[in-house]
């Protein structure tokens, strides 16, 4: 799915689908991804995640993988070897050899994250219309029968073995329906090929539909079976619905003493620091390294200069310390203190060897960080100065993880200066047991092509030289992709790369007898009217997740219903005529939003765009993934947002009632067929007493329709023929619908019904089984 796909579909009002697969992790476990945007700067999802940028795989638009996970840091834990064969990462035998840092791209650890939960909540009998359908194949089949009566008999034992109840059934030569109060069971039944199709359709007792599956193959004898979900509707009034929160609450006996809720007031030692600043410069992966050291000024302390200096164990390595400029606002004073930062840089540079690494002292002023973006400004000083592997260093001790502007900087360099991969950006941070403060090292590193397990063996060495240290790396953030002209990957897949036996086998089994669609209609929803003169929002650049919108007045309505609208301050779009209904919104403002909420939202170019709200902040602001093309993450205000979505006005009640759906189904039937009539008699029977709604059926020779009304709005279209016809099933939707205005189809699933782990259609199999056969040839 698409990374805006799984961020719109909900499964609560809550959740989305993805925020509930990261509930349903096992300790430990971890969820691979599709990232279609340029990575967001952060881990929104997890507490743990990895973008991985494989070269070796084709890349289509901007896509990505992400890893995520709530229990596992990628960064400390070393991958365990599955026994899946790895053809492009290998895993290693031993830590010393892992390539796990071979394909990584960004990291992100996510301390703040708070794992979104299933709030509890009780659905009505009266509301409750959620329903599953299990597509089951029952293959080699043992079961021996005299009749359909038989068949009746044998599989109304086993549904009752399991505690559900029976109302009412009726078969029309190979098909037969059970009736349930949670319910019903369709089968259709070959004999001749040992094969039973099962539909299972169950809107209460929804807990035993791992049973009933498992009943059904004992019930037929089937040596082999296989089976699928697809979410439907259900039927109101059977049956209340408790929804426990999940996960549950935990409790933590021994939280009360677990901190005493006093800081401790102890800092950091000075030889500490002094050893972290040392070992990091390791970083800097060069024999012959040139620093530079940013000081406060002249006569002041500089730390960072003396342990450099103190460190130097040849006369190879070289430091040199660039001091503050005096305080003042004097642009001749600016640009002094330039032109003397730039000698100062340019004198460390000599016989080739250039600068390898920039440190900037923890007491260094700000104003020295524009004096370095100023000097680096042009790429031809950087190419001038800096190595073609050089860091940079800036610690500080902080208690918090607001941006400062030593972070800023390098994240400058990241994206203005070196640009290109390898190059990384990454937040460390060290706290020992007893300190108060944390010691902070923003780092850059430019050109380091092993810079994550260079990093990783920096810190370990740290741990090791000072007691109680912990260090935690918040991010490392990566640079763009070049282009690789001569690109040559050391694995070209092709056909024989991948043992395709078992698929070929599968293909080949295969025996589809029939088709099954299933369609969904919901009760339309009117949309609130729109007004001459009224300033909406127009969707000038329509797509249904990541369209544009833009401000515009409704200057008139036409006959048949569209609107001639105006858009504001956008001369390139002027006048627009005819724009439906759809591609309108109405102005509101909004109070409030909640998270996961659809929006629109604003930004400075006047555009709106399609977005999710992924985190509520304070000050009425929301953070917002924006569906933009680039999947930007931004903090915007909540004025500038309102809900994707218009308030629908009030549902009116439905027209449906049993006698209609049994003319409805009628309808369907009888005008279905796009060539020649339906034949042979049709057997029709309305079955209710299960709910608010009812269940109506259809038989004939050449297949079966199953219609369900849930007494409220919503209603399943169940349809299976034996002949692969889509128009007429397409046809057969149509008519029925067709009857009533004020229902829309919502969802359709199209399905094979065969033995042989049937997948594909006959007309499929046509179209490619040869090309198949061909392939295959060729490589025997």
């Amino acid at each position: 799915l698409l990374t805006y796909v799984t961020e719109s579909l909900m499964v609560t009002d809550e959740l989305n689908i993805l925020d509930f697969s990261m509930l349903l992790l096992n300790e430990g476990g971890i969820l691979t991804m599709n990232e279609d945007f340029i990575a967001p700067t952060e881990g929104a999802h997890a507490q743990y995640s990895v973008d991985l940028q494989v070269m070796d795989v084709p890349i289509f638009c901007q896509q990505a993988v992400r890893m995520l996970s709530n229990t596992v840091d990628f960064m400390t834990t070393e991958p365990i070897d599955h026994g899946v064969e790895n053809m492009i990462v290998k895993i290693g035998e031993s830590k010393s050899d892992s390539q796990k840092f071979d394909s990584w791209w960004n990291y992100h650890r996510n301390d703040d994250h708070k794992v979104k939960e299933r709030k509890a909540k009780t659905v009505n009998a009266c509301d409750n219309s959620q329903g599953i359908m299990a597509v089951l194949e029952a293959e080699d089949v043992s079961l021996t029968i005299e009749s359909m009566h038989d068949v009746h008999d044998t599989i109304t034992k086993s549904l009752q073995k399991i505690g559900l109840t029976v109302l009412s059934s009726s078969f029309e030569k190979k098909t037969l329906i059970i009736n349930l109060k949670e319910g019903y069971i369709m089968a259709r039944i070959w004999l001749e090929h040992k094969y039973f199709a099962f539909d299972i359709i169950l809107w209460s007792r929804r807990d035993t539909l791992v049973a009933t599956k498992a009943e059904l193959v004992n019930a037929v004898g089937a040596k082999s079976a296989s089976s699928y979900n697809i979410v439907i509707g259900g039927m109101r009034g059977v049956e209340a619905v408790e929804v426990a929160t999940y996960p549950p609450a935990e409790t933590n006996s021994d939280s009360a003493s677990c901190a005493s809720g006093i800081p401790s007031e102890i800092a950091f030692e000075p030889g500490d620091l002094d050893a972290i600043l040392e070992e990091m410069t390791a970083l800097a992966q060069s024999t012959d390294p040139v620093t530079v050291v940013f000081c406060p000024e002249m006569g002041k302390s500089c730390r960072s200069l003396k342990v450099l200096q103190d460190k130097g164990s040849s006369e190879e390595e070289q430091v040199s310390p660039i001091w503050a400029c005096a305080s003042g606002d004097s642009m001749h004073r600016e640009v002094a203190c330039e032109n003397a930062t730039l000698d100062v840089m340019k004198s460390a540079v000599s016989q080739g060897i250039k600068i390898s690494g920039i440190v900037i002292d923890p007491e260094t002023p700000r104003k020295m960080g524009h004096v370095l973006k100023n000097v680096l400004s042009t790429t031809k000083t950087q190419k001038h100065i800096l190595a073609q592997q050089y860091i940079v260093l800036a610690p500080e001790v902080d208690d918090s993880s607001k941006l400062t502007w030593r972070r800023a900087l390098l994240e400058w360099f990241r994206t203005d200066v070196a640009i290109i991969n390898p190059d990384n950006h990454a937040e460390v941070l060290f706290n020992c047991a007893s300190c108060s403060e944390n010691l902070r090292m923003s780092t850059f590193s430019a050109g380091d092509e092993d810079f994550y397990s260079h990093l990783v063996e920096v810190i370990e060495q740290c741990e090791r030289k000072i007691s109680g240290l912990t260090t935690t790396i918040n991010s490392v953030q990566g640079g763009k992709h070049g282009y690789m002209a001569d690109f040559d990957p050391p694995i070209v897949a092709d056909e024989s790369s991948y043992d395709r036996s078992a698929a070929d086998d599968q293909w080949k089994s295969q025996n589809p007898l029939g088709m099954q669609s299933v369609t969904q209609f919901e009760t339309k929803i009117p949309q609130p009217p729109v007004y001459v003169n009224e300033i909406v929002l127009g969707n000038f650049d329509v797509h249904p997740l990541t369209g544009k919108w833009f401000p515009a007045t409704v200057k008139s309505i036409t006959k048949n219903g569209t609107f001639d609208i105006l858009y504001e301050g956008a001369e390139d779009l002027g006048l627009q005529k005819g724009i439906p209904r759809s591609q309108i919104r109405k102005w509101e403002i909004v109070d409030d939003l909640s998270g996961s909420e659809a929006v629109l939202a604003k930004r400075r170019d006047g555009t709106w765009y399609m977005g999710k709200v992924l985190e509520i902040m304070p000050d009425n602001e929301l953070k917002v993934h924006l569906y933009n093309g680039e999947g930007l993450v931004e903090i915007l205000p909540l004025e500038d947002m309102m809900q994707r979505y218009e308030k629908p006005e009030k549902v009116p009640p439905s027209e449906v009632s049993c006698p209609l759906l049994k003319e409805m189904l009628q309808k369907g039937v009888s005008l279905a067929s796009v060539s020649d009539p339906i034949s042979g008699e049709i057997h029709m029977d309305v079955h209710d007493g299960a709910g608010d709604g009812c269940v109506a059926t259809a038989f004939w020779s050449e297949g079966d329709a199953v219609a369900t009304w849930d007494g409220g709005h919503h209603i399943d279209l169940n349809i299976f023929t034996f002949e692969e016809n889509m128009e007429m099933h397409k046809k057969f939707s149509e008519d029925f619908i067709g009857t009533t205005s004020s229902f829309a189809m919502v969802s359709k699933n199209w399905q094979p019904r065969g033995f042989g782990r049937v997948v594909n259609f006959k007309d499929e199999m046509k179209d490619y089984y040869s090309y198949y056969l061909k392939e295959q040839s060729s490589l025997d």
